[in-house]
């Protein structure tokens, strides 16, 4: 269709990208190495749509699902895997909004669903199979991750308006569940920063309108 783009490099061996746009939607892929796997679909209608994403290493696979949210121009993606069978599934109708998130390290995992308007999501997982799952729903929110280790475990939940969420994990098998609960009747603001050094330790923050 008229206004897609898509900018894709390859080198390496047996890599694979499957890229389908609709609605002048705009990508940029880069894949290096062998086995690496990119499934995109992107649906910039009206206004537009961006993503990027970058794999170097063996195995790695990156699925993102962009879709339009309506009335509003699509979030913009930057997505980055580098090392050996790490696992990236997102998908993103974020009005405006902002996704970021770089994995580098072997058999780490990224689950992530985000949408709203203005939202904005950054982090990282550096290290062994550590694991990230963000559910990113409501207008105005925020969540900041930095997870290096082995091992260790996020679950964001932030489904109020303009929650502020910091999560940041050093270690291994260490766990951190963020809940910031809301409705669409109420505007409050929730904050909650959680900071983890060590091993086996845990933390639980659920905040309630």
């Amino acid at each position: 269709a008229a206004g897609n783009r898509n900018d894709g490099v390859q080198t390496g061996d047996a890599n694979a990208a499957s890229v389908e746009q609709i609605g002048g939607a705009w990508a940029d892929t880069n894949q290096t190495g062998t086995d690496n796997v990119i499934d995109l679909r992107q649906d910039g209608f009206p206004y537009g749509a961006t993503a990027s994403i970058s794999q170097n290493g063996t195995g790695n696979e990156a699925t993102l699902d962009q879709r339009s949210p309506g009335r509003y121009a699509s979030g913009d993606i930057e997505l980055v895997q580098v090392g050996t069978d790490n696992t990236a599934d997102i998908v993103e109708w974020s009005g405006f909004g902002s996704f970021s998130f770089t994995q580098n390290g072997t058999g780490n995992e990224l689950t992530a669903h985000h949408s709203g308007r203005s939202t904005t999501v950054e982090g990282s997982s550096t290290g062994e199979y550590n694991r990230v799952d963000i559910r990113q729903d409501f207008d105005g929110s925020s969540v900041l991750i930095d997870q290096n280790g082995t091992s260790n475990e996020i679950d964001v939940d932030q489904s109020g308006y303009y929650g502020n969420g910091t999560v940041e994990q050093t270690g291994t098998e260490n766990y951190a569940s963020l809940v910031q609960t809301g409705t669409l009747d109420s505007m409050t603001q929730h904050d909650a920063t959680i900071v983890q050094n060590g091993s086996g330790n845990s933390a639980f923050v659920t905040q309630g309108p």
